[in-house]
Order: structure tokens, then C-alpha cells, then sequence
């Protein structure tokens, strides 16, 4: 036993995430009452009998499952960035493969020795502690949760988000108090606060940080109104009916209204192949699936471009979603761009004055070194 934390990831898994291009830092680890498994391990109900106050070791948490590898996502690297825990990705990737050939060649007490340290020192640098996750299986467990927080190792965490998905299997993330506040801030990049919204769309939507996500390069880009219209279109028109009857089907002509660009938007060839890059493909592929703050969807490949020219007499202008002090379009030419939102993917574009407004927030979830740029997040492997 080399006391390995990681203990759901064997060698033949790392090399398989090598081969398919897995950044190996891109993987955290937390406390969570669940394993990958869904096994549960401790859930709320044993919180409560701990009244709401947990003490657990590193050690602990490997052998209940409670530590477990987590792919990298906003809310990850904005705490990192806060604790200024970052570490170049070679970095990582350099220890994970001494300790392959360690374990392949260990003789002595001094190699177990050695692999101990540098497991320590990959433990040391992969750990977040301030990131928390808890399976609710009692709404007044949740109610006192919110409320007061709990206490674990002498830390209070609290509420931080709870995505759609999350939703769904009564998963809720919560955060270390001491930083709580300044991720908060970080992740609401800048919004106008008085803004309100549906409390369970502005939930989703600001879970999307917790989404698994690779970075790639900064593109230039615009947001744009969704096309809708209306088509006119023959259909089986199904009426339900008791269930011990057959439904009612009928065929019929009907006017429906249709959003023709629904979470999806362009990218340009030019910064496809960028991303593809990033990604260290050998391909480029013809959609992304992008996360950023408030932002989500599909991105097209599209020459918008070739396009205009060919198609649009030669006219790169289009009209934004925004307007100037003076109720006019903000117009935008297509040549300076390299990405098109539709307005339905910038789920918060109206907390924003403009996309300037909203780029120039950016460097707060940037270390104060880092160049004020905005990051697209890209979702699982794009296809």
C-alpha cells in the first residue's frame, strides 16, 4: 500500500487519459457523500447526527470514499486562483508519470518511501478542501444546511450553488466561508445586482460553473437575437385521455412559432482551429459545447465570412442584441469577431450594458498577474 488518495484511478486509467489528451490536472478532489458509484457513504442523516459538525482525515476520507477525483470546472479554478494554489499542467503530468515508473520499479524501503513523498506532495497539490458537496435526503436536514452551514474539520461551508443536474439527484454545493463571499463575486462577473430573475432559472444558470470544462483561447465575440419565426407545418396531434383508453391521434395543420437558434451559436473556422489546438486534437471538430459565466451552448463552425461575401453582398454588418444611450442597435462587423452568441445561449446578456461590460469584469476570476481576458469553457469532448 503506497497510501495513493487516488485510489479510483489506476495506472492503465492514467495512461488512458494521457492518450486521450485528459489535462491530469484538470482532475480535484473534495469530500462528497457519494462515491462514483453512487454508493452512499455518509448522507445528511448521518451530518445530523454528527450535529452538523464533522471531523475527517485525508486518510478517512480515502477509505470511505468520500475523497474522489473531480473534473476540473469554473468554480474550481476561481478557488484555486483565490488560494493561489495554481500549478502548470506539465507540472502535474511530470509527477503522475515518476510515480507510474516508481510503482513499476519498486525494490526497496527507500522507493515506498519515496513514492509516499511524492504522493504526499500530489495530495498536497490536487486537494481542495474548500469545495463540498452533500446528497440531501431530508428537506428539513436542507432548510438548517442553508441556514447555518455546516462544520467540517473546524471550517464552516455554506450554500455556494446547486446546478440543474444537481438539482436532480438533491446534490447541493457548498464553499468554505472564509472565501465564499469573493467567489460569489468572482462568478457573478460583474452583473447589474438589481436585476431579478426566477430564483430556480438563476440557480441553473449560475451553476453552470460547476460544469466539467477545458479552457481554450479568448475569442472575440458578439451576441446577437435569436431568429424566430413561424412555420406552418402538418402533424400527428395527440390528445391524452383516461389510461385505460387509447390517446386520441389526429392529423393536423398547425402555426407554430419556432426558435431557430436555441442555445446555439457560430465559431469561425480560423478559431476552431485555435481550440482544436488548445485541446491538443488532430481534428477539428464541428461543434463545441461552451461554458462561461452566465453562457452556455453550442457553438457551429460556420465560415460567416465566406458567407457574408458570397451570400450577403459583400455586408458584414450586423445588429446586436445591445443598444447605445440613445435606444440605437450597436452594430458590429463580423470581419473584427470570431464567435456569435444568440441571446438565448448569454442567459443573463440584459444584466450587461454591452459585451465590453461583461469581458472587462473577466479578470476577476484571473489572478491579479493574469491578462484581462475572457475564457471559454468547453464542456465535455467536443465532437
Amino acid at each position: 500500500d503506497d497510501n495513493d488518495l487516488f485510489t479510483n484511478m489506476s495506472n492503465s486509467d492514467l495512461n488512458d487519459s494521457i492518450d486521450n489528451n485528459l489535462n491530469i490536472n484538470e482532475y480535484s478532489t473534495t469530500i462528497l457523500t457519494k462515491d462514483n458509484n453512487n454508493k452512499k457513504v455518509v448522507d445528511n442523516n448521518d451530518i445530523k447526527r454528527f450535529n452538523y459538525n464533522i471531523s475527517l482525515t485525508l486518510n478517512e476520507g480515502k477509505e470511505t470514499g468520500e475523497i474522489i477525483y473531480l473534473s476540473d470546472n469554473q468554480i474550481l479554478r476561481t478557488i484555486r486562483d483565490l488560494r493561489k494554489q495554481n500549478v502548470p499542467q506539465s507540472t502535474i503530468e511530470e509527477l503522475f508519470q515518476e510515480k507510474i515508473q516508481l510503482k513499476k520499479n519498486i525494490k526497496t524501503k527507500a522507493d515506498i518511501t519515496k513514492l509516499k513523498k511524492l504522493q504526499d506532495r500530489i495530495n498536497h497539490i490536487m486537494y481542495i478542501p474548500d469545495y463540498v458537496t452533500v446528497v440531501i435526503e431530508n428537506n428539513k436536514h436542507y432548510q438548517y444546511i442553508y441556514k447555518n452551514g455546516i462544520v467540517i474539520n473546524g471550517n464552516t461551508y455554506k450554500r455556494l450553488s446547486c446546478s440543474a443536474g444537481q438539482a436532480r439527484n438533491s446534490t447541493v454545493v457548498l464553499c468554505n466561508t472564509d472565501i465564499i463571499d469573493e467567489v460569489k463575486e468572482r462568478l457573478n462577473n460583474g452583473r447589474d445586482l438589481t436585476k431579478k430573475f426566477s430564483p430556480s432559472k438563476f440557480n441553473a444558470y449560475f451553476g453552470l460553473a460547476s460544469s466539467s470544462t477545458r479552457l481554450v483561447t479568448e475569442p472575440r465575440f458578439i451576441v446577437v437575437k435569436d431568429y424566430i419565426n413561424t412555420d406552418t407545418f402538418t402533424t400527428n396531434f395527440v390528445t391524452e385521455t383516461d389510461w385505460d383508453e387509447d390517446d386520441i391521434i389526429e392529423v393536423k395543420e398547425i402555426t407554430q412559432e419556432m426558435n431557430r437558434t436555441d442555445g446555439m451559436g457560430l465559431i469561425s473556422p480560423q478559431m476552431a482551429e485555435q481550440w482544436a489546438s488548445d485541446l491538443e486534437l488532430d481534428y477539428v471538430p464541428c461543434q463545441f459545447c461552451v461554458r462561461q459565466s452566465f453562457i452556455k451552448g453550442m457553438l457551429c463552425v460556420f465560415d460567416f465570412l465566406q458567407f457574408c461575401k458570397e451570400k450577403n453582398n459583400g455586408n458584414y454588418i450586423v445588429d446586436t442584441i445591445y443598444t447605445d444611450e440613445d435606444g440605437n442597435t450597436i452594430k458590429a462587423d463580423l470581419r473584427d469577431y470570431d464567435v456569435i452568441l444568440s441571446e438565448s445561449q448569454f442567459k443573463l446578456w440584459d444584466s450587461y450594458k454591452n459585451t465590453d461590460e461583461y469581458i472587462e469584469n473577466m479578470p476577476q476570476k484571473l489572478s491579479k498577474q493574469g491578462a484581462p481576458h475572457i475564457y471559454f469553457h468547453i464542456r465535455h469532448s467536443p465532437l
